[in-house]
């Protein structure tokens, strides 16, 4: 065999093995262990307690605390439809960091930092399939409208509403117009 047929052949083979070594590598992190929700509380609990040397409280008061309240929270979540999703676990860590590093809280933090962790458990609810809250939905950018999974859709004042998704603008509301459904 020729040297230039010989290297060709093992450049092409060396090209075949990257994706092979990129697709072996473990979790992130510098830890192959899956994230399970023990972590996901103690990582929570941890950035909600980044606080704790201003509010005069040892820190590990604050982290068995809130540690405790985030379980809490598991089990209220954690119920089908709705599954733990460890891919989310980042998005809610991230909030909460950003939240407590506020100079002032306001509920509209709070209840943003509550959304984001709420994806925590998702569900695998389709579209148009019912549900109880939007968190039971796979899809994260849809409501669960009288009592089905889809998207939201905002609709003129004036417009109809009645279909799974359609909202209102802000300062209306649906009413039954007959068989049908208004703003």
């Amino acid at each position: 065999m020729n040297v230039r047929a010989r290297l060709s052949t093992t450049m092409f083979l060396g090209l075949l093995a990257v994706p092979l070594l990129v697709a072996g590598c473990g979790g992130g992190g510098g830890s192959s262990k899956p994230l399970t929700i023990d972590d996901f509380c103690t990582m929570k609990a941890s950035a909600e307690c980044s606080v704790a040397a201003t509010c005069v409280v040892p820190m590990s008061d604050c982290t068995a605390k809130r540690k405790s309240v985030c379980m809490s929270f598991v089990t209220a979540a954690n119920v089908a439809p709705r599954v733990f999703v460890p891919g989310n676990v980042g998005a809610c860590i991230s909030k909460a960091t950003s939240v407590y590093a506020l100079p002032v809280i306001k509920p509209s933090d709070t209840d943003a930092l509550a959304d984001v962790c709420n994806y925590v458990f998702q569900g695998a609810v389709a579209d148009l399939d019912t549900c109880t809250t939007k968190y039971d939905c796979k899809n994260a950018h849809d409501i669960c409208d009288k009592g089905h999974c889809a998207a939201s859709k905002a609709v003129a004042a004036g417009a109809q509403c009645g279909n799974f998704g359609e909202v209102c603008p802000s300062t209306q509301y649906c009413k039954a117009v007959g068989a049908a459904m208004a703003v």
